[in-house]
């Protein structure tokens, strides 16, 4: 057993995996800092929310690899992984105003099955998002190319990728809905104070998920942790 993984039980230690991650965030402060500032400005937008995030999950990475990440990797980071991002956010975008809208029309008309229907894409979104949760990870981080099967040394596409995430998430869920409670309790701990949230959150939260991507893949925790 590992400090952050029982491979006995499939459990993760959530609080063992805080300590990884807030020990390498600290320890590439600057970097963190940058990254989550410049996160914080581009998520406010559609078209580069995706992107974005994309990047601090490959900033989360370099931390947690002791890699060199600056202006020029995060630059190609987000041309490289900007398409693929895309095709994970758009149905997200759709579902979110989806279910804005039909619940607003059913306030305003009264109508119970608008109301319904809303409540459908509403919980549409909430399964989706159970499997971003694995996709971001799966997206940047070259150490789990394992859990998607494919042939030859291309980029896995954003199906492949999207399959790889529905099956570790679906094979995990009492595991992934822990996860998503745990990320969801950090960043409102974070979000206590806006700058806190501002200049930690995104990355501390992508390497959380990087981390627990790859022991739920099935990646050997001596390769995945730099002690």
């Amino acid at each position: 057993m590992s400090k952050t993984y029982d491979v006995t039980t499939g459990r993760v230690h959530f609080f063992g995996l805080a300590r990884e991650v807030v020990r390498d965030g600290y320890a590439h402060l600057p970097r963190v800092l940058a990254v989550s500032f410049v996160w914080s400005v581009l998520a406010v937008t559609v078209v580069f929310a995706a992107p974005a995030t994309a990047v601090a999950f490959a900033a989360a990475r370099s931390t947690l690899m002791h890699e060199s990440f600056r202006l020029r990797a995060a630059i190609r980071a987000f041309r490289r992984y900007f398409w693929r991002a895309q095709a994970a956010f758009v149905p997200a975008f759709v579902l979110v105003n989806a279910a804005g809208w039909l619940w607003l029309r059913a306030a305003a008309t009264g109508d119970w099955l608008l109301g319904v229907l809303a409540f459908v894409a509403f919980d549409a979104l909430v399964v989706y998002a159970y499997l971003l949760l694995y996709y971001g990870p799966l997206l940047v981080d070259e150490g789990l190319r394992q859990a998607v099967r494919m042939e030859g040394s291309s980029p896995p596409t954003a199906l492949e990728l999207g399959r790889a995430s529905a099956t570790i998430a679906l094979s995990r869920v009492s595991v992934s809905v822990g996860l998503a409670l745990f990320v969801t309790s950090m960043g409102i701990l974070l979000a206590f104070t806006v700058a806190g949230f501002v200049l930690l959150a995104p990355v501390v939260l992508a390497a959380t998920l990087l981390l627990a991507a790859r022991y739920l893949a099935g990646e050997p925790a001596e390769s995945a942790i730099h002690d």
